[in-house]
């Protein structure tokens, strides 16, 4: 054999050994990418039961935060009842108390939206009793904010005037 021949034979093996090599790290980079898909799917799986039963456990150990917020936040039909609180709170204490004035603010009657209502409470009674009302009403464990109070006499006895803001959102 010569050395051309030699040379020739030995190019041809190692272009063999050179395919089958490339052929196998062709074959174990597929075999990688379906295991780290198969992991994956898996871990998804596995990791979306585990999230709702964290939810789950969230939505259960919050029940009594939820119940408070839902407590404070005024829906449009809790106005009513509001308002009939804030009338026998103060006729609890001994107070003569009227609504004086109930108004809409919101610019539009969106009923997705928040509405802006502002409500004119006038009492009149004793100056304890007066001054227990306020501290009632700022006790009271809605959100809203009380734009005024006065206190003052009118010849018989202490007159209140309390204007609250009270936004109210869509029902559930």
């Amino acid at each position: 054999m010569t050395s051309t021949t030699r040379i020739i034979i030995i190019g041809l093996i190692t272009l063999v050994f050179a395919t089958a090599l490339g052929y196998e790290i062709y074959l174990v980079s597929s075999t990688e990418r379906e295991v780290t898909s198969a992991n994956e799917s898996a871990d998804l799986e596995i990791g979306g039961d585990s999230r709702a039963k964290n939810i789950a456990l969230l939505q259960e150990s919050s029940k009594s935060e939820l119940a408070l917020i839902e407590e404070i936040i005024l829906t449009r039909a809790d106005l009513v009842a509001l308002v009939e609180k804030l009338e026998k709170t103060g006729r609890d204490l001994g107070l003569n108390v009227s609504i004086s004035s109930i108004t809409n603010d919101s610019k539009t009657s969106s009923s997705a939206n928040p509405e802006t209502v502002r409500i004119s409470i006038e009492s009149r009674g004793s100056w304890a009793s007066s001054l227990s009302y306020v501290k009632l009403i700022e006790n009271l464990p809605h959100k809203f904010s009380i734009d005024r109070v006065d206190l003052g006499t009118d010849g018989e006895g202490w007159r209140t005037l309390i204007s609250l803001k009270v936004i109210t959102y869509p029902e559930k």
